[in-house]
């Protein structure tokens, strides 16, 4: 089922056959050079970037294409709905450690 909330990463990648037909085709011997953006985007503005960016690049006459990709966003170690959290688990971040002070142990909004 769709939701309306795909989520799209646009990469640039390098080919040596023909430039694809349509601007959102993929070159079959795509390879990945580095992504577009560091954000995702929605299918639209996938669609829009990768348009726009193939209608430069074929001017140009440069070997390389923008290509969309459905991605997935997930957090490393978060936890799903009804899994325990392990106190070991407070203990590993970064975020609850950067927070605390070294001289007091106190987290900074308690100090003053």
């Amino acid at each position: 089922m769709k939701t309306g909330r795909e989520r799209c990463r646009v990469w640039i990648v390098r080919y040596e056959g023909p430039r694809p037909n349509g601007w959102h085709a993929s070159p079959p011997d795509a390879v990945a050079v580095e992504p577009a953006e560091r954000r995702t985007m929605s299918v639209q503005q996938a669609n829009r970037y990768v348009e726009a960016f193939n209608r430069g690049t074929a001017a140009g006459g440069r070997k390389v294409w923008a290509v969309a990709l459905p991605v997935t966003v997930r957090y490393e170690g978060e936890p799903r709905p009804g899994e325990p959290i392990a106190p070991s688990a407070h203990k590993k971040s970064p975020l609850l450690a950067c927070q605390t002070s070294a001289s007091n142990g106190l987290p900074p909004r308690d100090r003053i």
